[in-house]
């Protein structure tokens, strides 16, 4: 099993119906719920001030309780994704435009990104200044 360098995202479930997508700010602005894909997600990529392994970031995300709120879990990913660019045998589906995937639905719709560009240049302001922490850690590599 692979590990990864760095654990940067949580998320917490909720139950929704509503069909157009909006973000709404859930903790005190600490997370946001995300209409569209059903999930709340934490802004602070940093927020336990480390870089974990896989198995400690999923021991860390299921013991994490912010103001009241527990059942924290990492974001999923569907093996094989059809929507994705390359499928590999080996690998799985990668590239570009991985739907199945609860980042990419991050990436691509709630932030607006895409692909040939650093999100930097291309995404939702209204969305993508609400993760400034997260933004930066995760797609600049900085703390």
């Amino acid at each position: 099993m692979k590990k990864l360098q760095s654990i940067t995202v949580i998320i917490f479930l909720f139950i929704s119906t509503t069909t157009h997508a909006q973000l709404i700010s859930r903790l005190g602005g600490q997370a946001y719920y995300d209409t569209e894909s059903d999930l709340t997600w934490l802004t602070d990529a940093t927020a336990d001030g480390s870089r974990m392994n896989w198995h400690d970031a999923n021991n860390w995300a299921s013991n994490l309780i912010i103001d009241g709120v527990s059942g924290w879990r990492l974001p999923k990913t569907l093996q094989p994704d059809p929507s994705c660019s390359i499928q590999e045998e080996e690998r799985g589906s990668v590239g570009y435009n991985c739907l199945g995937s609860e980042m990419g639905k991050l990436f691509y719709i709630v932030f607006g990104g895409d692909p040939k560009f650093g999100i930097g240049a291309t995404h939702n302001i209204d969305n993508f200044r609400l993760f400034s922490k997260l933004i930066r850690t995760l797609f600049i590599g900085q703390n």
